[in-house]
């Protein structure tokens, strides 16, 4: 019995989401990040002026002192650092230094450039309906999870 859609559709969403995980970690590890580091990057990134540890834990879904382990590696490679918060001397925040938004901005440029050059495969008119897929199938797993 041939496989129908769904399941041809799924398969191909697990072998993408694992190629592009194992591409994108070999692609860090060459700038000496792990992707939770990356991500946690990326969180500090977005949030800003600072963000307290336990605000990174519960926003990546992890436990505070799994938090802090990630946290004080990237301390110790001199991507972020640790101030007090000046709205609460009982809290610390996490902030990303200069070397650390330097190596981001590169990690973020080389995972660009492995797209554009995948994607270089495509025709515009084949790019512009993967977009308008992409963003329909995302829209459809938004509305589910509502």
């Amino acid at each position: 019995m041939p496989p129908d859609d769904y399941e041809i559709i799924e398969q191909a969403l697990q072998r993408l989401q694992w190629a592009e995980q194992k591409k994108f970690s070999q692609l860090l590890a060459l700038h000496n990040l792990t992707l939770p580091q990356f991500l946690v990057l990326m969180a500090i990134r977005r949030r800003g002026a600072g963000c307290p540890i336990g605000t990174l834990a519960e926003e990546m879904w992890q436990a505070y002192p799994t938090m802090t382990g990630i946290v004080d590696r990237l301390k110790e490679a001199g991507l972020v650092a640790r101030a007090d918060d000046p709205n609460d001397r009982r809290k610390v925040v996490v902030q990303l230094t200069a070397a650390g938004r330097t190596l981001l901005e590169r990690a973020r440029g080389a995972r660009r450039a492995r797209m554009i050059r995948a994607l270089a495969h495509f025709s515009p008119r084949e790019r512009r309906e993967l977009v308008r897929l992409v963003k329909k199938y995302l829209e459809a797993l938004e509305k589910e999870a509502e």
